[in-house]
């Protein structure tokens, strides 16, 4: 199943959930977000994210002041392969306000689906079952590939 939704040489665009349930080897969702970016860092395919899912996935770690977490998940998300993390910018919050407005998606939703429209991605990975109603891109949920 997970071979046939994420196709190789696809841009999947990574919503923060799957960073999160990663990390923290979240039991459910962990062997998914392992396959994701098992191949993600193999080439086989190559993703996008926008600087939301730093910013999310910092908040637990600052809570806890745990300053090496934070540090390692700088480094990781800065550093691994074919992974592009991307600045919010006026294009890419246009295209977010146009989901907003058709959609009524949440902002840091809409930013991250925008992300991977502007990069021109064909699929968005999350675990919201309620942006599915997004149509300008593929959203396929976690729980799609279990």
């Amino acid at each position: 199943m997970r071979a046939k939704l994420i196709k190789e040489n696809s841009l999947v665009a990574l919503d923060t959930a799957l960073f999160i349930y990663h990390f923290e080897k979240e039991n459910n969702f962990f062997p998914v977000t392992s396959f994701v970016f098992e191949q993600i860092e193999s080439g086989r395919i190559s993703a996008v994210t926008t600087v939301i899912s730093l910013a999310e996935i910092l908040v637990k770690p600052m809570q806890l002041g745990s300053v090496q977490a934070i540090e390692d998940y700088q480094i990781i998300l800065n550093n691994f392969p074919h992974l592009t993390i991307l600045n919010i910018d006026q294009k890419l919050t246009f295209v977010a306000a146009e989901l907003r407005a058709s959609y009524g998606v949440k902002l840091p939703d809409a930013l991250q689906i925008a992300g991977g429209l502007v990069s021109g991605a064909n699929i968005f990975l999350t675990n919201d079952k309620k942006l599915k109603k997004v149509k300008e891109i593929k959203v396929i949920t976690l729980s799609e590939l279990l």
